[in-house]
């Protein structure tokens, strides 16, 4: 039964994951009421990420080849250095409603060591499968300075507000996207005493989000948007070891924007 609610929630975050990107990629009906005009904007956010369960492989040259299954993960976004992002759009100057640009965001993964997890697999070339504590193996287990992603994105807002739909002085402005990249964690991962703390570049992101803008001048809009993000991470560790993990991570942020 475990297995198959697992299955169901990868399903159903791949689901939301793709009708995110759809939606933007969709949504083009009116693109010609759009006003013709050109703008970039730039913006600044701070938040809350929630990192579900996820699995951790681990991978040796010592015949070791481990799975601990379903690792809970703390996020700590409001502990030094806290959750935060910045992003970049360009606006189409012929197609307004439509944007590409890229984001850059700073979440964190801690591992939470003293709980129990199930291990299957090899351990120095001995069979393992049962249940232990992940601090049995490791010392930390964290991304502390950023589990960190770079996409490329893609967007689609609408103009809505007291000017009237479709004009470029709107004052609500609901947008849509996703995106494409990479991840830049910081690996903090310490066993039998023999550390990695580094940055390393381990692997593809994607990211789809929705969210809405509040015009407060000309040049400025506070914003507030939910993601979901996947990344596949496979950081090599300095005794020769490897790890791989897959998070799935929602997003709760809060931002603004200058535009020109």
């Amino acid at each position: 039964m475990s297995i198959l609610g697992s299955m169901e929630r990868r399903r159903w975050r791949r689901s939301v994951l793709l009708s995110i990107c759809l939606a933007a990629l969709g949504s083009g009906s009116d693109l010609a009421t759009a006003p013709a005009s050109a703008e970039i904007t730039v913006g600044a956010y701070l938040g809350k990420s929630m990192t579900e369960d996820a699995d951790v492989q681990l991978v040796s040259d010592h015949g070791t080849d481990l799975r601990f299954t379903g690792v809970t993960w703390d996020d700590e976004s409001f502990v030094g250095p806290i959750y935060y992002g910045a992003k970049l759009t360009y606006w189409l100057k012929s197609s307004p409603r439509w944007g590409i640009g890229g984001d850059f965001t700073h979440a964190k993964m801690v591992a939470n060591l003293d709980s129990e997890v199930f291990v299957e697999g090899w351990r120095n070339g001995d069979a393992v499968s049962g249940t232990e504590s992940l601090g049995d193996t490791f010392e930390n287990l964290s991304f502390t300075h950023g589990y960190n992603t770079l996409t490329l994105t893609g967007s689609h807002r609408w103009f809505l507000g007291a000017d009237g739909p479709g004009t470029a002085g709107s004052r609500w402005r609901p947008y849509v996207g996703g995106g494409v990249g990479i991840a830049i964690p910081h690996v903090e991962v310490t066993m039998d005493s023999v550390e990695t703390y580094e940055y390393q570049l381990v692997g593809p992101a994607a990211q789809g989000f929705g969210g809405g803008e509040l015009s407060v001048s000309r040049h400025l809009s506070l914003f507030a948007e939910y993601k979901l993000s996947w990344a596949e991470m496979r950081p090599d560790l300095i005794d020769g070891a490897q790890l791989e993990v897959q998070p799935w991570t929602h997003h709760v942020v809060l931002g603004a924007l200058f535009s020109f």
